[in-house]
Order: structure tokens, then sequence, then C-alpha cells
């Protein structure tokens, strides 16, 4: 149930004022300071001892305790108490997808805790896990042996036993209906076969068969076969024995032949006899000849075939269906010259896989990592289908390194022993591996469930066999967990997933815990004392003693500080140097100023002492590239810090102190007012020198933001690109590397609260219960963090040196496991790898397309722009620059459609600050691309008059700024800003020292509040940008308007928005009470609909007007400018005219003239 604490204002005599009253919000602060200091000490899965009155809140509409008294209890954790522990060697971890529920650092703390030595990772078919495992596992000193349970295959052969004879000859297609799906246990219920001779039909054989024993209500409701219908019907064998009788010496033909043959084999075993009659799986052989198909059920291949499948799951129409099939396949291959059994076989040799099978891989050398990520790469890439998998060839060819595991119920070994397999075929399976796993009866229950056993007794004889199997090959057992949540309880979080996936028996969660010793010395007693303690101590301890200290990393060649691999352009150092000194001559003349001089020093002995001289070149030659191709490129992030990023063109952001410069003699002055913290706030001034206009300067930032104070920090250089250009970019990456060396940065999506809590809800929904919203609440904390799938990031590129292969540090994949796109990304998530590699950010944007396009309407190039004008500023604070009033446009402001200024919540920050410069336009940008910096935060500390704006934090550089003005140490200061832009906080330690320093009390809080803090390098970006785009929009309005609705407004839509501006107004104030969702409750289309309803409204009320759609003037997509103030509006504006259909007009119209 929910909890809630109230605050108690007792008076005590530091909430006393001077004069000796209360001071009553003083005493509010202290009481909310302590009730949140210890709601902040209590973490997820703490014990509460809670005092208090349970009652019912009409708010939360449900119980709740209102607390008294609180207090810790100690926690209830399972421990290994042997003196001897065991070792698992079989764990999945939240990467697992949708089927494992624990983070491998919970994973590995635990193991620690109970003092083993090793804990082994092995998560289904992926490897991502590794990350943090390796963090994890060097925080407790415990010794990780990295491992993949990988889907094995082999290649299926169509036909077995095949022959030299003609494909026209006699075939007998057969299909059977069962008890169930086990070959050993269940029966056949109906035999349905027909001859195929020469591609026709030319006999059938059909008969209900008499189990002697009640049918699953299942199977009836499969098949509509019912207990009555058997009752005088032949037994198996009587029935078997007249089938055999139609088949003859005839080829046998089935659709997933394994499993009828199996069934036949079965009852011919109890029959005392066999056969060995050629046998075709018309599964298989539809694998091989049509590998386009992404199902290959009997029913997908009637439908690709066109053969009519009537009544299915009736042994004599299935078997017709398939016998049809195969007729038109072996015609097929016929037509290419396979007309012999054995023709086909090796027409279509290694054509396709058959199903797979697990297999356990750890990591025990570490060339076996590299091996490892080669295998997972390709599972994902070359042999994808569904899910990874991995030819044994390939196991074989790269096990180098690698110890390879028999795995779970699902592994080849054990399903061979399921099944019945003699000792021989054990024996030559087991060979392939150097160890073979057995785990608890419990964690295969659902073979119960299944029918595939009858009794635990026969999961354990499985056991008992694959032991004695060990031990007569030599080859260790080992006693694993198949872990898949660490303690009994949480099985309850791997319901709620397998529910969210309609599993029937969600709610029968075997036991995959993580076990103590003890645990499974218990679960493996049956093999006796000696035994057990061999499979679950010695055998675990022996297999990891063969695993080396493996690296995740290969070990670098600048030593063991060093971190980053980067790419090396023998040329790159003095490209850098030679255009940043040649830049700076243009911009302040030579010698350089003192103050641009120690700048260039600093700079270039860090950006070329550690290596980033080759990065800076990269970014150097993509934005001159794009400059060339006609458009402009914004950064992003702190790059605009670095003077170097800046004289060599890939930022336009200058971090030098305010100044002035011309641009005719190269003249600068420095010495200015120490009130502008801003160049372009400056006053204007004409140079000295020469006369002429002087370029105001200067956004003072410190390199230390970009590189740190050791000059180590590595760079993130993120480009803001032009969307239309972008896939050039990406292009232009490839070139200067190679493919080899060039992928996209993958990401992981887990699950997050809110479909957390609807896996909850529809959870509790299967099991007919309800739960209160705290339950709900607690439940859905643990399904957080889950892998769902995994994706690209936006606009990031890894980068490799030429000297290692991209096996050396991640396994590679398609997004999402798309096989059919061609995108290829890192398997690792890549902020897990963030100072390994390097990674460009190459994003796409609308702004830099905007001025683009801008630029091609006016003839006005955006480099021309001033970026003080007088009429842009007054846009911040109102409308009239625009010629119209508040009331005319519903806005009190004239950042309608200004990138970043343009929202609600940015509109009410202009109207409470009203900014008149340039310094305040990038404090605000800073607050509000922040999380948790403006509201209940620095919105407060001004109401309070605490500080002014200019006083604030910002931007995350006034952090670092502040705390060295105010005395404290460099480093510290840097660290500081680092912790408090990730939303870290301040340590106790950190706040005593401000405190020391009189940092005011504010400044701490402020810190202590901040979840993400944004760079001022970035908000100068991003105001320039803006500023360029709204000085379009005050002087040439129609080419704005054409150029915003082109690229911006996804939400217009001119069968209703070209409307009277009396109209638009009431649409616009009514917009969403019908649906009872107004405000942030209006869905994202909606807001896009309600946005574009404003920008026409404004466009409008300055005199121009939208023309209808016409067929014969109408672009597909672009907002043409007809006259002086008419817009005539694209194809795909109006309702139902998709985009590719509006292409087709314009060209079908281009083609020929409409008449």
């Amino acid at each position: 149930v929910y909890s809630k604490c109230f605050f108690s204002y007792g008076i005590r005599g530091k909430a006393k004022k001077k004069d000796g009253s209360i001071d009553f919000e003083a005493l509010k602060r202290a009481s909310r300071q302590n009730i949140n200091n210890m709601v902040d000490s209590i973490k997820s899965n703490d014990r509460m001892l809670v005092s208090g009155q349970c009652v019912y809140d009409s708010y939360l509409r449900e119980p709740c305790i209102n607390i008294k008294s609180l207090s810790r209890m100690p926690k209830d954790i399972r421990m290994d108490n042997c003196e001897n522990k065991r070792v698992e060697l079989h764990l999945h971890t939240q990467m697992s997808a949708m089927d494992a529920v624990s983070p491998a650092a919970d994973l590995i703390e635990r193991a620690a805790k109970w003092g083993h030595k090793a804990i082994a990772i092995a998560d289904h078919g992926v490897v991502q896990a590794f990350p943090s495992a390796f963090a994890a596992a060097k925080k407790h000193k415990i010794k990780l042996i990295p491992g993949c349970e990988l889907y094995m295959c082999d290649y299926a052969v169509p036909i077995k036993n095949a022959k030299d004879i003609s494909t026209k000859e006699p075939i007998v297609v057969l299909d059977f209906e069962t008890t169930g799906l086990s070959t050993n246990h269940d029966r056949i219920i109906e035999i349905g076969a027909v001859k195929l001779l020469d591609g026709t039909i030319v006999d059938t054989f059909s008969t209900l068969v008499n189990p002697g024993t009640a049918l699953n209500p299942k199977i009836t409701e499969l098949t509509g076969i019912t207990d009555i219908m058997l009752i005088n019907m032949p037994k198996p064998h009587e029935a078997v024995k007249k089938l055999l009788s139609f088949i003859g010496d005839n080829a046998i033909a089935a659709h997933n032949a394994p499993f009828d043959m199996g069934m036949l084999n079965s009852e011919l075993k109890r029959m005392g006899t066999s056969i060995n009659n050629q046998v075709i799986d018309t599964l298989v052989l539809a694998r091989s000849i049509y590998p386009e198909l992404k199902s290959y059920r009997l029913k997908s291949l009637c439908k690709h075939l066109g053969v009519v499948l009537q009544n299915a799951h009736r042994a004599v129409n299935d078997a017709t269906a398939t016998a049809q099939c195969l007729a038109a396949m072996l015609n097929l291959m016929l037509e290419r010259g396979a007309d012999t059994f054995t023709k086909v076989n090796e027409f279509l040799d290694k054509a396709s896989f058959g199903n797979t099978n697990h297999i356990s891989t750890l990591v025990s050398k570490q060339e076996g990592l590299k091996n490892l990520y080669y295998l997972v790469s390709q599972g994902h890439l070359k042999y994808f289908h569904r899910n990874m998998r991995i030819p044994r060839f390939e196991i074989e060819k790269h096990r180098e390194g690698l110890l390879l595991g028999s795995a779970c119920s699902n592994g080849e070994l054990f399903q061979a022993a399921l099944y019945g397999a003699d000792d021989e075929v054990l024996e030559s399976i087991a060979k392939f591996y150097d160890y073979i796993e057995i785990m608890p009866l419990d964690n295969n229950a659902y073979l119960l469930r299944e029918n595939l056993v009858t009794s635990y007794d026969e999961i354990k004889q499985i056991n008992i066999r694959l032991y004695n199997l060990g031990e007569k090959l030599g080859i260790p057992v080992v006693a694993t967990g198949d872990v898949h949540f660490t303690d009994p309880d949480d099985s309850i979080y791997r319901a709620i997933i397998k529910a969210s996936m309609n599993y029937s028996d969600f709610d029968k969660q075997e036991p995959l815990y993580f076990k103590t010793t003890e645990e499974m010395l218990d679960a493996f007693s049956y093999l006796g004392e000696n035994a057990a303690y061999k499979v679950v101590v010695e055998n675990t301890n022996l297999i990891s003693d063969m695993v080396d200290n493996i690296r995740q990393y290969p070990k670098h060649p600048d030593g063991e500080f060093a971190v980053t691999f980067q790419p090396f352009w023998e040329d790159a150092e003095e490209n850098i140097k030679n255009s940043t000194i040649e830049k700076a001559k243009e911009y302040y003349g030579y010698p350089f100023p003192d103050i641009v001089q120690k700048r260039l020093d600093k700079e270039l002995k860090s950006i070329l002492g550690y290596g980033f001289g080759t990065l800076y070149n990269i970014a150097q030659k993509l934005v001159k590239k794009s400059n060339d191709d006609g458009y402009v490129v914004g950064s992003r992030g702190s790059v605009g810090s670095s003077f170097v990023a800046t004289m060599c063109g890939i930022t336009e952001v200058n971090p030098l102190p305010p100044h002035y410069r011309c641009a005719k003699c190269s003249y600068s002055n420095f010495e200015v007012p120490k009130e502008y913290t801003c160049g372009i706030d400056l006053p204007d001034m004409l140079c000295p020198e020469c006369g002429e206009a002087m370029i105001k300067d200067g956004y003072n930032i410190p390199f230390e933001v970009f590189l740190g104070f050791e000059g180590d920090k590595v760079p993130d250089i993120d480009l803001n690109f032009s969307g239309e250009y972008q896939a050039k970019a990406h292009a232009y990456v490839e070139e200067l590397f190679g493919s080899d060396f060039v992928y996209r940065a993958g990401t992981i999506s887990a699950m997050a609260e809110k479909t957390a809590f609807g896996y909850v809800n529809k959870y509790l929904e299967m099991k007919g219960t309800t739960a209160s919203r705290a339950h709900k609440e607690r439940l859905a904390q643990g399904l957080i963090g889950i892998k769902r799938t995994t994706g690209q990031h936006p606009g990031g590129i890894v980068v490799l040196p030429k000297e290692y292969s991209i096996y050396d540090f991640t396994p590679i994949q398609h997004p999402a496991d798309d096989s059919t796109g061609n995108t290829i990304t890192t398997h690792f998530d890549f902020t897990s790898m963030h100072d390994i590699l390097v990674k460009l950010d190459i994003l796409g944007h609308d702004d830099p397309t905007m001025l683009h396009d801008l630029e091609h309407l006016t003839g006005v190039k955006y480099t021309d722009i001033p970026l003080d004008d007088k009429k842009v500023m007054s846009l911040f604070t109102s409308p009239e620059a625009l010629g119209v009033k508040p009331e005319d446009i519903l806005s009190p402001t004239g950042t309608l459609g200004v990138p970043e200024f343009g929202t609600e919540f940015v509109q009410s920050m202009l109207i409470q600050t009203k900014p008149t410069t340039m310094d305040e336009l990038l404090r605000i940008s800073g607050l509000s691309h922040g999380t948790d910096v403006w509201a209940g935060n620095t919105e407060e500390i001004i109401k309070c008059g605490d500080a002014k704006l200019s006083e604030c934090i910002c931007t995350r550089d006034d952090i670092m700024n502040a705390l060295i003005r105010y005395g404290l140490d460099n480093k510290l200061s840097f660290d500081t800003m680092e912790r408090v832009r990730k939303g870290r906080g301040l340590p106790d330690d950190t706040v005593e020292i401000m405190k020391a320093n009189n940092v005011p009390d504010w400044f701490i809080g402020s810190c202590q509040k901040i979840k993400y803090m944004f760079p001022k390098a970035h908000a100068c970006a991003y105001v320039i940008m803006a500023l360029r785009i709204a000085y379009y929009k005050v002087y040439y309005p129609l080419q704005y308007y054409a150029a915003y609705f082109t690229i911006r407004s996804v939400g217009f839509d001119s069968s209703t928005m070209i409307l009277p501006n009396e109209v638009l107004k009431e649409k616009i104030k009514n917009f969403g009470k019908d649906s009872g969702r107004v405000g942030e409750k209006l869905t994202p289309t909606e807001k896009d609909e309600l946005y574009a309803l404003r920008m026409t409204l404004e466009m409008q009320s300055r005199g121009i007007k939208f023309l209808p759609a016409d067929i014969y003037k109408s672009d597909s997509h672009l907002f043409l400018p007809e006259g002086d103030n008419s817009l005539r509006v694209p194809f795909n504006t109006l309702p139902g005219l998709g985009s590719s259909v509006a292409e087709n007009i314009v060209a079908a119209r281009n083609e020929v003239p409409f008449k």
C-alpha cells in the first residue's frame, strides 16, 4: 500500500528571525528537508517497519498508511553456507530478451556475497550484458566467465536414405494425428496417407486408431476427433501393420518428417520391427527451394503454391495437401535437372538448416572472446531466421578459446536422451562437447505439463544417464541452474512477462532462481553424496579453473592508462594545426593577441597530445563537404567550447571571451566592459585601424568543459546535419574509412515503467484478480530494464582503427533483428562503449534544412544575417515586429515557429524573464533543455529573490565557473559539474567544501535537484540558428512560411485549416475540449495539428493567405509562393492522399502536361 509522511513544523531556535518571531518558511524547509533525507535513504528492496493508521485515501482512491514511525529492518538474504562453494556456469540476465529478469550486476553481487569465486553469464543468443557484468565483476572482485547460449543448427538434408531412382516413382505421403507431441509416450489416433505417382495421387489410406487412452480435450479441439469415435477402431499396431503394407518399399514423405517418422518408429519398436525407406521432409525441401518465405507451416506453403488445404489437422487431408505441395516442388526440381532423389539432395546441398538446439559457450581464453563475438555476429547477420542461429561448422571453425557445454533440455544431447536415442548415438553427440550439463529436476517440470515425460523419475533417469555418459567418456558433468532470476519470489516477474506473450502456463514458473551450493547438492542427492558433490562443486570449479581472466577489450597499445582506441590519419595533426593557425591569422592577425595564443597553445597541446587530431580532422572534412554542398551544419554538445574546433570550421561558436574583431584588417580588441558576458551584446564599434564595422564575437566558454582540466576527457563531436543530407554524410564517413571500419551505434530498448505497468495489468487480468496501484507499481519496478529489442542511435557512427577488427570490441547485428535492412549496428549499446571507440554523432535536423531552403528562396546567405538585429530580438518579448498584436495571434511573443523558442513551455519562460540580450537567450535555452532545472528549481529561486537569472545555474558551465570563483579547486569544480549535469547530485564531502567556501544554499540546493544539464556551447549553437531563422521570419515572411510549412508543419490539413482568422481563433481556443484532452493531455498528433493552426493564424494575420491545391500548380510536398502574399498548398496536405500518390501526380504532369 501507499504510505504518507507529513511535515511537522515544530518550533526550533534556528527557525526564529532576528526579531524573535517564528520563521515559518524556514520551519517548512527544514521539516521538508528532514523528510526528504529520510525518504531518499530508502532504497528499492529495503525492509522497513512502518507504524501508522491505515485509512482510505480519497485522492489515491485506495487504502493508505499515514506513517507515525518508520525504522529499518535487516534484510533476509539467502546465504551460501557451504565451506566449498559451487560455481554457476549457466546464468541469464535481463538481456535474455523477455525471458530472464535480473540485472547482471545484481547476480554478480549475490555470487560475490556468497563467496563464489566465479560466475558465468550465458544469455540467449546475445552478449549484451557483458559491459555491466565486467564492471560488476571488477567491483566485487570475482572472476567473470563470459559466455552465451547459442542456437546451433546443422545443414538439413531434404531426403534421407536417398536413392538414385526417379522422383516420378511412387511416394507415400503420410500424416499422423496423435495424443500429443512425445514420440516416446504419445500414440497415433489417426493415419492418413496418399500414394503419389508421377505427380498424381493414385491411392489413399485412412483410418482412425484407438490409442487405448483418453484424449486430452485440447487434442479433440484441434482435430475434432473424440474418444467415442475411437472406441471400435484398430489398435496402433494393427493400423500400422496395414500402413506398412500400403507403403511397401516406396519413399515416404511428410511435412516435418522427424515427428511423423518418430511416431511411426516408436510404434515399430513396440512391434519389434523397423524400416529403412527413403524419407522426404517437405518442410526441409520447402526451406531449401523457397528461402524467401517467412513461414514454412503447411498452411503457409499451401498458400504459396496455390494448394487448397481443407479441414486441416485431419490426417488424410493434411497428407493430400502435402502430396500436392511435394508434386509441385519435385516438378520444379525436375525442370532444374534434378530427376532422381540423390540429384535433388545434390542440387539442394547446404541450401537450408534444420531446427536449432541450444549450446553453451564459455570464453576460456582471450582469443575466445573474439571468436564468440564473431559467432554472435554471424548468427544475427548471415544466418538469422526468426532468432539468431549459428551452424555447427562455424562453431567448429571458431571454437579456439571456447568451452562448449551441452546446455539445457533444449540442447541436442538432452533431446536425444529424451527421445530414447541409443548409447552409441548419445556418445557420438557428447564427444562434441567440453562439458555436459545436468539441471535440477524442477527446471524441466514443463516436460510433464507437455506430456513429454510421465514422471519426475524419467527426468531423473535422463540425468543419471548423462552423468554415466560423462564418466564413461571422461567429459566433466556439471550441475547448472539455468538461472533466470535471483530469488524464488522473483518468479512472479517472469510470469508477468510470459503472460504478456500469451503463454497459457505463464503462472507455472519453474524455480529457475540462483541456488546456493546447499540447494544444488540437495537437488542432485539422488546421484549419491559423492557424485552430487562432484557435479555441483568439483566439476564446476574445474571448468572455472580452465578459464583465464578475460579482458572485455584488447590491451591498449599506449599503455594501461590509455582508454580510447582512436582511428589515426598520419597527416591529421598537421592538417588541424595548419588550418587552425591560418584561420586564426585571418581572424586576429599575427602575431596573435596573448589571449588567443595561450588558448591555441593549451588546446593544441591537449588535442594533439592525446591523439584527438584525427577526430577533429574527420569532423572538419564532414562539415566542409556539407557546406560545399550547400547545407549548413549546426554543432551540438560541448564542441563549441573548443577554439580549435571554431578555427577548423567544425563549429561557428567562438568560445573566447567577448571581444571585437575586424574582418578587413584582423584588428581585435578584448578590452571590453566586464558586465558583458557575450560578445553579441557589445555595443557597435568601428575598427580604429580601418574604419570598418567590427564583428562582435566571443561566448566566454572554457575549453575545460570539453576536454577537462587534464585535457584527457574523450571528446564528443556532435553535429546537426540537414535531414536531407544526413545519409550523404554517413556515406562520406564510409568513403573516408571503408565500410569494414564504420558501423552505426547500437541501442538497447529496455522495458520502461509505463509498459511494465501495462504488463502487470494484463497479468492480473489473465489471473482474474485485482491489486492496489501501489502493489502494481511494486511489480512494475521488477520489470523495468528487461530488454525488449534493439535499435540504432539516430546519428551515431562508430569508427574503428584500421589495426583492429570490430570483433575485438563488440559483435554486430541488424537493429531490431531486421534482417531485411542493410543497416549494421554495434551489438552493445554504445553508451557502454563510450570511452572505448570513437563515435561521431551525425544527426539529421530540420533547422539546417530550413536555412538551406530559405537561402534558396530569398537569395540571402545565412552567414550574412546579423545576430543582434533589434526587431528580431524583440520577438522574444512581443510579436509587434511581425506587424501583429498578441491578441491577433493568441501569442504573447513572436517566437511561434522559431526553433527552441516556440513551445508554450519556453514562451512561459520568456514571459517571466523578458530577455533582451543574447546572454539571456542562452540562459533560457540552457534552462529549457535541462531536466529539473527550471520548474521547481531556478524558477523558484528567481521568484524568491535568492538570485537573478544571470546568477543562476542555467548551463553546466555555470557550475564549474561559479565554483572556481568561490575558490574551489579546478579539478573538483570540473568533477562536480560532471556529476551534477548527469543527475548524480553532490556527495556529502563536496557539500561541506562548498559551504566552507561560502557557496550559497540556493546554489547547493539547485545542484541537488538537477537531473540533466545542457552545455552552454550547445545552447549557443541553437540560439544562433534560431536568430537566423527568426530574421527570415521578420524580413522575408512569405518565404519563411513557405519553408516552415514545407519542413515542419506535419499537422497541417488543407481541408480544415484554410479558414478565416476568427474561425481559426475559436478553433484554437476550444481545441481538445470535445474529447476532454487539453494541454499536455493532447496526443502528439493533436499537438501537431494545434501548432499548425496557430502558425496558420499568425501567417494570415500578417496578410499572407493559402491558396487551395491545384492540379496544375501544386507541388507534391512544397508550399509554393505565388505573387507577393500567397502560398499554394501541396497535394500531400489533402486528407487521404499520401506522399507517394502526390509524387506520382506531379511526375505524370511533368511527363505529359495536364489539359
